[in-house]
């Protein structure tokens, strides 16, 4: 069902993205300092933070265009589930965050900002992970 995506994931920017993970890949740590690693791992991390929100701008968009039922899917969960090979929880729980902290747009297309705009801004810089984004919009 989804095998005819696989080319079009090729962007120039994830080719990027790509070859800065090879070169992180390919580190050599012995090499380094302590206080190198640790540096590269609290790096690392925020970086890692920042990509959920990339993430839920993705299936914000996906869903807004109805991309899971031209594909036959009753929800975009459910075509999260098979397009990425995730459960259906992780699926589920990635469809909500995006739909509190991804921006959104208006019935008349206007742009507006996500429900959480704070939250949201504090994981686009990679000061929360996706979890603790979740735990504040969840609590609130």
């Amino acid at each position: 069902m989804f095998e005819d995506l696989e080319s079009v994931g090729d962007e120039p920017v994830l080719a990027r993205l790509d070859a800065v993970l090879d070169e992180l890949v390919g580190l050599d740590l012995t090499a380094r300092s302590g206080e190198q690693v640790l540096g590269l791992l609290t790096g690392l991390e925020a970086r890692v933070r920042r990509l959920a929100t990339v993430d839920q701008a993705l299936v914000t968009e996906a869903d807004r265009r109805g991309l899971a039922a031209e594909r036959g899917c009753r929800s975009t969960a459910v075509m999260l589930t098979g397009l990425l090979r995730i459960g259906p929880h992780e699926a589920a729980a990635r469809v909500s965050a995006a739909a509190r902290l991804a921006p959104r747009v208006s019935f008349t297309g206007e742009p507006m900002p996500a429900e959480y705009p704070r939250t949201a801004a504090a994981q686009a810089s990679g000061a929360i992970s996706a979890t603790h984004a979740n735990l504040v919009t969840r609590t609130i």
